[in-house]
């Protein structure tokens, strides 16, 4: 092992990877990912991930994703060899022996010395990967011209890899590092593709901090961002101004997405929306229909992520139309998709269909996965039904505690249906004691949800003086 380098890389001859004095099995696609970082310096991840794989963005920066998990795996303690800097990848050379890096031009000369760069990997991947390896080779032996001084990425360029960079973490549940690179990517540009991808995310983010104004901002700089309709801003937004109390406005830019869809894009959460849309205008037998289409779709698409948000979405008209049966065997096959963001919605629901159905002590163990969630609609939802279960119990007590402590929460939301959740609850455990704190709460409040206001308007009227 050469001293003070742990890992090494040999790329002349079968590919391979050294950690210590070991050479563990290495994942092929990892071995090309560390061989471009060797000898191209460091690059973008959406440049790698076009090198290395064919496919729309999206599903090859899952790929290179994928393939940097696995090789960390590999390097163990030495996986801080490759570093993220400025959302470029780095492979820290003065760590990383590299083995036609040390070759001498005598070396070269002498007769046997030089193997294929990269046998075994030059018969097959996408076409890009190919003619690198072979301009490579060209380079290396010293057969072809130099590596062309890479020109500079045009601004718009770099902020649409960012953008998907954003959305990548997104997906993958790294607020976090999805904040920076969109973040980055507003700084290269306010306009265009990238800055309209970057915006999304940002949006949805505020969304799930029930920061809705910050939402409102972002999705009408986002739909402002790209002269032609984009899909999925229209898809956010839409979902927005159902959120927010509009569903004609949802309706209308639901389908306009569906209008500018790419073909090979599953048209499920947009259906969803307009089902929502319908909903919110207690048209139920309409929104129904588009609830089954959305439905089929999802489950024709290989998303689980859409798979389990379009049953978000229907989960809550199962409820409200009294179908809460088939709402529990719907959250199954949610639950059953993995774990995403809307994952906590559909506990909700689920909990929702229990307490309708009476099943009370199941409906508080499912709610009981919400009470810490970061979400302050999510915990105060949760808290408030959990409070009609414990009055209905006869626990009345532990019910009013429960309503004390959220109450400033609820209070802080700008979630509307969270604020009627919590004003419902309080009028139906203690209505003398939290009739104004409940007539506060929801104040100002907005919400598509037209039952949850009902039933608070029917306690309001008929609670004692």
């Amino acid at each position: 092992m050469s001293e003070g380098r742990p890992v090494g890389l040999r790329l002349l001859g079968g590919a391979a990877l050294r950690v210590g004095e070991d050479w563990p099995r290495c994942p092929e696609r990892a071995l090309r990912l560390l061989a471009v970082l060797a000898l191209d310096g460091p690059q973008p991840r959406l440049r790698l991930a076009d090198l290395l794989w064919s496919g729309e963005s999206g599903r090859v920066l899952h790929n290179l994703r994928m393939a940097l998990y696995k090789v960390r795996r590999v390097l163990g303690a030495s996986a801080d060899v490759l570093v993220e800097r400025g959302h470029q990848l780095h492979l820290d050379l003065a760590r990383v022996e590299v083995d036609v890096l040390e070759l001498t031009s005598a070396d070269l000369a002498l007769e046997g010395t030089w193997r294929e760069f990269m046998a075994g990997h030059r018969a097959d991947g996408p076409e890009q990967w190919l003619e690198w390896a072979e301009r490579t080779e060209a380079r290396l032996l010293g057969r072809g011209p130099p590596a062309p001084t890479r020109r500079r990425t045009p601004p718009a360029r770099r902020a649409l890899d960012l953008g998907h960079e954003a959305l990548g973490a997104a997906r993958q549940d790294r607020p976090g590092e999805a904040e920076a690179a969109a973040r980055a990517a507003l700084d290269l540009t306010p306009r265009g593709e990238g800055a309209a991808l970057a915006l999304d995310v940002l949006t949805h983010q505020a969304i799930e901090r029930d920061e809705y104004a910050l939402a409102r901002e972002y999705c009408g700089r986002a739909l402002r961002a790209t002269p032609e309709p984009q899909a999925d801003i229209c898809y956010t937004a839409g979902y927005l101004a159902d959120l927010l109390g509009d569903p004609l406005r949802a309706e209308r830019l639901a389908l306009l997405g569906l209008a500018h869809l790419p073909p090979a894009r599953s048209p499920a959460l947009w259906y969803a929306t307009v089902a929502s849309a319908y909903d919110s205008r207690q048209d139920f037998r309409a929104a129904r229909l588009w609830h089954e289409l959305a439905l089929q779709a999802a489950r024709a698409a290989p998303s689980a992520q859409d798979h389990c948000g379009v049953l978000t979405f229907y989960l809550w008209h199962l409820n409200a139309t009294g179908d809460s049966a088939r709402a529990q065997m719907l959250a199954a096959e949610a639950l059953d998709q993995g774990d995403f963001s809307m994952t906590a919605y559909v506990h909700q629901s689920l909990g929702t269909a229990q307490f309708r159905l009476g099943d009370l002590d199941e409906a508080r163990q499912t709610l009981h996965a919400n009470e810490t969630h970061p979400v302050l609609s999510l915990r105060v939802i949760a808290a408030s039904v959990q409070a009609r279960i414990l009055h209905r119990q006869g626990e009345r007590g532990e019910a009013r505690a429960s309503l004390h402590r959220t109450l400033p929460l609820a209070q802080a939301t700008e979630d509307g249906r969270a604020r009627f959740e919590w004003a419902v609850a309080a009028l139906t455990c203690a209505p003398r004691e939290w009739a104004a704190e409940a007539d506060a709460c929801v104040q100002g409040a907005q919400t598509n949800d037209p039952l949850i206001v009902r039933h608070y308007q029917r306690l309001r009227t008929t609670r004692p003086k």
